[in-house]
């Protein structure tokens, strides 16, 4: 065999022309033919040497194509073998050809040309099953970086960091078997860097909405409607985060920059010297938020927009706590506004507002999400309850107090008209006097009836307190009834006077 020297391709000197004359011979032989005996001489030297001319055929046209059978990254890998190889399939004077000084093989000689081609067929064996095992574990990191680009880095580090740790064994693993692994490596690791910016990129798109959920509880405190944890605190925990993830690329270490302790200690290691390094972060791994500085100025962005959503969401509750908010004393608030029959007569209005509020406030959500905080209002739900329960004492207590007030009232009317009534006048001025007297508890006591029936007929309506309160007041008769008596009483003694 000779190399080429146009297009340094290997040529077997076993033209294709004998392979045509052997099998004519053969063809022709057994038809009956008798061939001249040199024909017959070339026929047995062609038959002989037949199957070693295939062999070098294969052979030379794996030579000239191993080159594209090699992926290019891997080709420094494989550089020990394909100059074995080579060396041996353009010196045919190689030692396994038990040749000495150096004498070319030929077709002349069948025990050196054995063993010369299979010396050469089993180097191209070994190189042909090292390349594709190389091929197979690229194939597979070529799959696995693959299947990188669809796993969400926000949501899924863990399980990022397994298969680049698997990458990585996967390299060391070849390390001290193959020189030549620096251009495979920053092949992986820009492989790699494709993967982890995608996701990068994907992840600062949707960093506000994908983060782990913050949790916090609306509540009322302090007369303040806020938040638990604090918003500041949400914050800081939020942005924290988002640091968190945006400094993933610098600590992101990949095949490359392997470091050779061995080589720097000075002495010589068991495996040539590739020992075993330390991984380091590439420089276009801890570059790469720089890439992205546009993108993350719209996470900062959306950030802002997010926290603006939270503190809308407890403005929108803020008028659920206004009753809350009042600084004064409950109690004094609900006096004054009762003190009044008019303003009484708007207590069945006022209950029936609180039994609205009531009901809106059992409705309220239990939870709130904004992108990935989640809000929980049972602390609100609570204090309105507490809220809306104080306020319904107080106005059953303000309009106990009112009925208590009303029902004096009504004694004091009572007693003071049947003191005057049950006088027995002695002299026409005594009589004229009582007359007097009679007719100004008739002309007051019908206003008093009028006016403080229709406050009880509230009283009595909605608000049990009042009701429980004036009913002790007179266990046979009612006020109303009292005065009617005390009116007719006092016309008795009118027509007797008479």
């Amino acid at each position: 065999m000779e190399v080429n020297p146009q297009d340094l391709s290997l040529q077997v000197n076993y033209s294709d022309r004998l392979v045509l004359f052997l099998r004519e011979f053969r063809q022709l032989t057994a038809l009956g033919f008798q061939m001249p005996e040199e024909i017959n001489w070339n026929g047995e030297v062609a038959h002989r040497f037949y199957r070693h001319g295939v062999v070098l055929k294969q052979v030379a046209n794996f030579y000239n194509t191993i080159g594209k059978q090699i992926v290019r990254s891997q080709k420094p890998l494989l550089l020990d073998h394909a100059l074995q190889f080579e060396k041996l399939a353009t010196n045919p004077t190689a030692k396994s050809a038990n040749s000495t000084g150096g004498k070319m093989i030929t077709w002349s000689d069948p025990a050196q040309l054995e063993s010369y081609i299979e010396h050469l067929h089993s180097n191209a064996e070994r190189l042909t099953q090292e390349n594709r095992q190389l091929r197979q574990v690229h194939t597979s990191m070529g799959e696995q970086v693959t299947e990188l680009m669809g796993i969400s880095l926000l949501r899924e580090q863990p399980k990022w960091k397994e298969r680049v740790e698997t990458l990585l064994q996967t390299v060391d693993a070849l390390q001290p078997h193959y020189p030549g692994m620096k251009g495979w490596r920053k092949h992986w690791d820009m492989q790699l860097f494709k993967a982890l910016e995608h996701q990068y990129q994907l992840g600062l798109e949707s960093l506000h909405q994908e983060l782990p959920h913050i949790r916090c509880e609306l509540g009322f405190k302090s007369r303040k409607l806020q938040l638990r944890p604090y918003l500041e605190e949400l914050c800081r925990d939020f942005f924290g985060e988002i640091q968190k993830f945006i400094l993933i690329p610098t600590s992101f270490k990949g095949p490359g920059y392997f470091d050779d302790p061995v080589k720097e200690a000075g002495f010589a290691a068991p495996t040539g010297g590739r020992e075993l390094g330390k991984h380091k972060v590439l420089k276009i791994f801890r570059d790469m938020p720089e890439r992205n500085a546009e993108s993350l100025l719209v996470v900062y962005k959306k950030a802002a927009e997010l926290f603006a959503k939270v503190e809308k969401v407890v403005a929108t509750y803020q008028l659920y706590c206004m009753l809350g908010m009042y600084e004064g004393n409950l109690d004094d608030l609900v006096e004054e506004q009762v003190k009044d029959e008019e303003q009484v007569k708007d207590a069945s209005d006022y209950d029936k507002g609180l039994r609205q509020r009531r009901k809106e406030a059992e409705k309220l959500p239990n939870f709130e999400k904004v992108d990935c905080i989640n809000i929980r209002f049972a602390p609100l739900k609570s204090a309105l309850e507490d809220q809306h329960q104080r306020l319904s004492d107080a106005l059953q207590l303000g309009m106990a107090r009112q009925a208590t007030a009303t029902q004096r009232d009504f004694s004091e009317f009572i007693s003071k008209s049947l003191e005057h009534l049950s006088k027995r006048p002695q002299s026409l001025n005594k009589i004229s006097e009582a007359k007097k007297q009679c007719c100004e508890v008739e002309t007051s006591g019908g206003d008093v009836l009028v006016d403080r029936r229709a406050w009880l007929q509230e009283a009595r309506g909605p608000l049990t307190p009042a009701r429980v309160v004036l009913a002790p007041a007179h266990q046979a008769r009612t006020p109303d009834l009292a005065l009617g008596d005390a009116r007719a009483h006092a016309r008795r003694l009118q027509r007797v006077h008479r």
